[in-house]
């Protein structure tokens, strides 16, 4: 029976290679059946042929992990990586290397995250992980402090990174770190000029939605100074 089954998927597949539906199919019925290798094999080859079929990867590096064969498992990520996945993968990698209790790997994964997508998303996806996942203050505030050094200006002034790195410390009890913030974000990118103002030229192509989160967080830093100012 399992031997026709694995027939008509391979016949299948003779037809439609590149259907990666049929390739999970195919590797769902092998661990459905407890087939554990030939689960393996079956993905090994579907990630060659559609390497860039990100759930194909999830499925292959959730057996190992399944089976607890740790270092084929990183091996698989590691595979995947040279990809360039989307922030998801990364972020699922240094879980993986959290939940076994590799915390300097898991950083090391975020580190390369952030080296291989230079972006404001990309270091407050890491900050963020730093605070809540790794419970390490220090490290968020060091990522939040990279941000605005290392970023371009594009991504630097994005209103979001200014309210997550204030927000962040709000949450610390550290209040003037918190005020210092918003003030530079307030005259870096000039919120007290309100919305009938013109932009500088350099402004200009500043999106509605960008302009939109600029008000959003100039009301959040007066709402803060309402609640601890002087």
């Amino acid at each position: 029976e399992y031997e026709r089954a694995r027939s008509v998927f391979e016949r299948s597949l003779e037809v439609e290679h590149r259907s990666s539906e049929l390739w999970l199919r195919y590797a769902e019925f092998e661990i459905r059946n407890e087939f554990i290798n030939h689960a393996r094999n079956v993905l090994d080859r579907a990630i060659q042929i559609l390497p860039r079929i990100d759930f194909l990867w999830y499925k292959y590096v959730y057996i190992e992990e399944m089976v607890g064969d740790i270092p084929k498992c990183r091996a698989v990520f590691e595979r995947w990586m040279k990809w360039m996945p989307d922030d998801n993968a990364w972020l699922s990698f240094a879980r993986f290397e959290t939940r076994c209790g590799h915390t300097d790997r898991a950083e090391g994964v975020m580190r390369r995250y952030v080296n291989a997508y230079p972006s404001a998303r990309a270091f407050l996806r890491f900050a963020k992980w730093a605070e809540f996942e790794a419970k390490n203050v220090p490290l968020a505030r060091t990522i939040f402090e990279a941000a605005l050094t290392e970023l371009e200006p594009e991504e630097v002034k994005q209103a979001r990174v200014f309210k997550q790195f204030a927000s962040f410390e709000e949450r610390q009890g550290e209040n003037e770190r918190a005020r210092v913030i918003y003030r530079h974000a307030v005259e870096l990118l000039k919120l007290e000029r309100g919305k009938a103002q013109a932009f500088d030229e350099d402004e200009e192509d500043v999106s509605e939605y960008e302009k939109a989160k600029r008000d959003e967080l100039y009301k959040t830093y007066i709402t803060f100074e309402k609640k601890h100012g002087d």
